[in-house]
């Protein structure tokens, strides 16, 4: 077989694919040549981290049944810590997915897929992971974890509601316009549940910035019923 008309491995690493139709993936899925050399580039600066007792032979078989079949090799097989192990699936994922490769996909998000049990569910899992639609089983354990009893009730919401009391009996008119209180915590922290905690015991007015929206919630009490 003729070589290419412009070479795109350096020396040391012509040993790291074989130059056949299988593996020359700028032809088979029309990425640009940088994209593949940055590949072999950083597959040999991946395999330079490897333990020095890795033998070539040992390496190469991990790899080809990665890239085959089987990627619980690269956890597994080789003396790796976490970053070279998601460098490897990185790796993998660019062979076998390369269209998929400059998404935005989570390491989690591409383990599952090299797992898939068919290339087409795969395919429908990168699909649902690039678009932004949340994952239904995601979903299903937010919904969860909403509808789930309160952990910690003691420590958490009865000191907030003990501390609310005595401000509001504290309150003074001519000092403050209205006694009221806000969470302030970052994303994911657990405000959201805990308002909802609290609108057991207390009016709950729930104001969004970002969409200028305002929910004001009774606690059961009050409600009609």
């Amino acid at each position: 077989m003729n070589p290419s008309s412009e070479d795109i491995t350096s020396p040391e690493d012509r040993n790291l694919h074989r130059t056949t139709p299988a593996f020359m993936l700028a032809d088979f899925v029309g990425l640009e040549v940088t994209q593949v050399e940055k590949y072999i580039n950083d597959l040999a600066q991946a395999f330079a981290r490897l333990p020095p007792n890795t033998s070539p032979e040992s390496r190469d078989f991990g790899w080809n049944l990665a890239l085959s079949c089987d990627v619980d090799v690269l956890q597994t097989g080789w003396e790796t810590d976490d970053e070279l192990t998601e460098e490897f699936i990185r790796l993998v994922f660019f062979h076998r997915y390369p269209k998929w490769a400059a998404a935005k996909i989570e390491p989690a998000t591409k383990l599952k897929a090299l797992k898939a049990t068919s290339h087409e569910a795969a395919e429908n899992l990168l699909e649902l992971a690039s678009s932004g639609v949340p994952d239904p089983q995601h979903v299903k354990i937010l919904k969860d974890g909403y509808n789930h009893p309160y952990l910690r009730n003691d420590q958490i919401v009865k000191p907030i509601l003990e501390r609310l009391s005595e401000n509001a009996k504290n309150w003074k008119p001519n000092e403050y316009l209205a006694p009221y209180t806000a969470l302030i915590g970052p994303s994911m922290c657990g405000k959201t549940r805990l308002l909802m905690k609290l609108s057991e015991y207390n009016i709950i007015i729930d104001s969004s910035l970002l969409f200028s929206t305002w929910w004001l919630i009774f606690p059961q009490s009050y409600r009609r019923p």
